[in-house]
């Protein structure tokens, strides 16, 4: 996997590539590796984040961890192995820039968010990388379109290939 070097006062932006809208415990996996593989790499992330909609959306982490472990991730910072920063859950009501202040340095794994709900993140100032995993391939691809995003493998997004024919719409 291939790391963007960063750059002053920009974020670092990534996506997953899904096979198929809705639930895909491989790009669940992928996006953990990733995020193992980031953290060891670069040592300013303090912490990894799993940003959800709202504490509903926790079966994203139902084949990676155990009930236990998801409610203590929901209620606080956990060091999980082989993690070297602990790891959070937040919703959108619980992520806020007002809570959390620039010395943060998130890694942010958003699952399910649409193009709307990434740009909130990109205007919050603790965040160091934004790593979306699509729930719909269609909502989330204009955020990656507009940031040039790359696909945690190094690969360019196409955007040919998720548009719709003007014949279509």
């Amino acid at each position: 996997m291939r790391f963007i070097q960063k750059e002053n006062d920009m974020k670092n932006r990534y996506y997953v590539e899904i096979e198929q809208d809705g639930y895909d415990e491989k790009a669940y996996l992928r996006v953990f590796k990733f995020a193992l593989l980031l953290t060891q790499k670069d040592r300013d992330v303090k912490r990894i984040v799993c940003y959800i909609h709202t504490k509903g959306n926790i079966g994203y982490f139902a084949s990676l961890f155990d009930d236990i472990l998801i409610k203590m991730l929901l209620t606080g910072h956990v060091m999980v192995e082989p993690f070297p920063v602990p790891l959070t859950i937040q919703t959108k009501s619980s992520y806020s820039k007002n809570k959390y202040f620039s010395g943060n340095h998130d890694l942010v794994l958003a699952f399910g968010m649409d193009k709307e709900d990434l740009e909130v993140l990109d205007d919050y100032d603790g965040i160091e990388y934004i790593v979306a995993i699509p729930w719909l391939k269609d909502k989330t691809a204009p955020w990656i379109e507009r940031w040039n995003v790359r696909e945690i493998t190094g690969k360019q997004y196409d955007k040919n290939v998720s548009e719709i024919s003007d014949i279509v719409k």
